[in-house]
Formats: C-alpha cells, sequence, structure tokens
C-alpha cells in the first residue's frame, strides 16, 4: 500500500499495532540472577506475507515464527531494545489510538534508568513500572502468572 504522507504511514502503522500489537515490557530472570527489563513493541498475525509489509512500512524490526505446531503457525514482528522502542514510540506516541498509556510507560521508564548508573540494580521501583504495564495489558491468566515472577524476583507493593 501507498502512502502519501508520512502521517498517513504513521497513521495505518498505528492502527496496525493497536489492532494486532501489544507494547510490553519482557523481564526475565538470567542465569545469573541478574533480572533484565526491556521493552517490546511486538504484532503478530497468521499472515506472513502481511507481517513483511508491515516491516517494509515501519522500516526494521524482526520477525519470527511462534508457535509452528499449529495448523497456521503465528509470525511475529518485534523489536525489543530501548535503543529502538523509545524513538519509534516518541514518534508514533500521537498515532496509537489505544496504546499510548503504555508507550508513556516505556519513555517514563527509559528515562527513569537513563538517570542511573548502566549498573544500577534493579529494584522496587524498576518492577513497579512493570507492574504498571502488567495492570494496563491486563489479562487475568497472564497477569497473574507475572505477578508470581514479580513476588518470585523480591518485588513489595
Amino acid at each position: 500500500m501507498k502512502y502519501n504522507t508520512k502521517k498517513e504511514k504513521n497513521i495505518a502503522i498505528g492502527w496496525f499495532i493497536a489492532g494486532e500489537g501489544t507494547i510490553t515490557f519482557a523481564s526475565i530472570k538470567r542465569h545469573t540472577g541478574a533480572i533484565s527489563i526491556y521493552p517490546r513493541v511486538r504484532v503478530v498475525n497468521c499472515d506472513l506475507k502481511l507481517l513483511n509489509q508491515f516491516k517494509t512500512l515501519v522500516g526494521y524490526g524482526d520477525i519470527n515464527t511462534t508457535h509452528k505446531e499449529r495448523p497456521n503457525p503465528l509470525y511475529q514482528w518485534e523489536i525489543r531494545c530501548f535503543k529502538k522502542c523509545v524513538p519509534f514510540l516518541k514518534e508514533m506516541i500521537q498515532f496509537l489510538p489505544s496504546k499510548q498509556e503504555q508507550a508513556k510507560l516505556i519513555i517514563e521508564y527509559f528515562e527513569y534508568r537513563n538517570k542511573l548508573s548502566r549498573k544500577h540494580p534493579k529494584d522496587n521501583n524498576d518492577f513497579e513500572f512493570v507492574y504498571r504495564m502488567r495492570k494496563l495489558n491486563e489479562r487475568p491468566n497472564q497477569v497473574n502468572k507475572e505477578i508470581k515472577f514479580l513476588k518470585d524476583v523480591g518485588y513489595k507493593r
């Protein structure tokens, strides 16, 4: 599809993310015991051609296959580091009809962590950002699993 202006292109990207996408934090506990929290913008669809068009429209991102065991595998386009997510979200925030709060939270967390030393360990403040994101993206079963993870890593609310 051809767009006449950058604004038209951004509107299309924003609506696609609103309908098929997720803006969230991924949080994992490394084998060293350290905890990593990073942003993730993801669009999932079973049509690989459509996701390739979306990637071309955005200009970057990775496409992976998930749930390969399904009769129709799912494909996902994603960006998942602060270096790419934050500029992308700052540009796209006004075009996201339903996920602006999630985008703002990632930007806010980036600014918070940017003020700290790179080696500053994750603490309750970090986990509060993850908790707030989980509440914004609330799906009951997923939230319970994520809250268990937060408690396992020492988050206290």
